[in-house]
């Protein structure tokens, strides 16, 4: 997980309102963000020599960039139009962007690379963000509707991040083999 402070400082480092109400925005973008990463994977396919003993270790990256039409359309979804939408989104979405850290085993191949997505639900997301706005006192009848558009979001914008990793491990050969599998966000 990215350590406490990251995401939200990246967030109020990209916005132009300095105000403790988007201070506060952004302490539970990054709250509700690093709950849903616990309910996370990535999966794929790892490629490389069979495993002589135990499992290969997984170990890699999910870059996560900028993309607009991807926050505004979730924002257009939830009816949140107009200039201020996006006052509030662009700050989000770059401060999310960024590479995440994700671990695992896998069982058919011992040492190799590993190509994949990532999977994650936007319902959780919504779900963990309304719950850590409410925690830190962002209530009122348009916070669910933001909460959504941002789960839409930013989920969108990690299921088209570029997930790639390698896996270290004792081999025997011969020759290579592909075997599915999954990693933990970390």
């Amino acid at each position: 997980m990215p350590p406490p402070g990251l995401v939200s400082g990246s967030i109020l480092s990209f916005t132009s309102i300095k105000t403790p109400q988007m201070s506060q925005l952004a302490q539970a973008v990054e709250l509700g963000l690093y709950e849903w990463l616990l309910s996370t994977q990535v999966t794929g396919i790892a490629s490389g020599l069979p495993p002589s003993g135990p499992p290969g270790q997984l170990t890699g990256v999910l870059t996560v960039v900028p993309n607009y039409g991807l926050m505004e359309s979730a924002f257009k979804g939830e009816a949140i139009v107009g200039p201020w939408s996006s006052v509030m989104w662009v700050p989000i979405m770059a401060g999310v962007c960024k590479p995440y850290s994700f671990s695992g085993q896998s069982v058919g191949v011992g040492a190799g690379g590993f190509v994949g997505g990532f999977v994650g639900d936007p319902f959780l997301l919504t779900e963990s963000l309304y719950l850590s706005f409410g925690s830190l006192g962002i209530v009122g009848p348009e916070s669910f509707r933001i909460c959504s558009a941002l789960g839409q979001g930013i989920c969108a914008l990690f299921m088209v991040g570029q997930v790639v990793g390698g896996i270290v491990g004792t081999t025997v050969a011969p020759g290579p083999i592909s075997a599915p599998a999954i990693g933990f966000m970390i």
